[in-house]
């Protein structure tokens, strides 16, 4: 009974994760962190400006470049990325309770 129980427990914990790390994506546009909320909408912008007015030759190399940065978890650096350790830096909801 008591392994029924630490499955549920470790589901539990992963759902609630992946709930605050919704939340602190939320959190972006809300302007809760001004200067990381900043930095995002400027790199959005320049991103959305540069793949409107790139050629059609480096397009087919963006989307080799995607799903490079997509690949399977077991080939990755075990240190996360800088968009995901942004994105980690944002409150949760829970934090701006305390």
């Amino acid at each position: 009974i008591n392994a029924e129980y630490m499955g549920g427990g470790k589901i539990q914990n992963s759902v609630g994760d992946f709930a605050g790390l919704v939340e602190k994506v939320g959190g972006l546009p809300h302007w809760r962190d001004p200067i990381l909320s900043a930095i995002v909408t400027v790199v959005l912008l320049v991103a959305a400006v540069g793949v409107l007015y790139l050629p059609i030759v480096l397009k087919p190399l963006l989307v080799i470049v995607g799903l490079f940065v997509m690949r399977h978890p077991a080939l990755r650096d075990p240190l996360p990325p800088p968009p995901v350790n942004i994105v980690l830096r944002m409150p949760s909801n829970a934090d701006l309770m305390l």
